[in-house]
């Protein structure tokens, strides 16, 4: 039984993207969500587009050659 409209999924990948936003590492992640395998966090995760501006205005300098 759950919450309409809310899954165990959409839990898991709010926690794993907070995570993320918050500094920690993916293996971290990786290690809450008990997952033996990288490749298995790839669907909990959600990067918003604000998030890949920020990356890449944040490495502006490092793209310039």
């Amino acid at each position: 039984m759950g919450v309409r409209g809310f899954s165990s999924h959409s839990g898991r990948r709010t926690f794993a993207s907070r995570l993320l936003e918050q500094g920690h590492s993916i293996k971290t992640v990786q290690l809450l969500l008990g997952r033996a395998h990288l490749d298995h966090v790839a669907p909990y995760l959600e990067v918003s587009r604000r998030e890949m501006l920020d990356a890449v205005s944040a490495n502006g300098d490092a793209l310039v050659p």
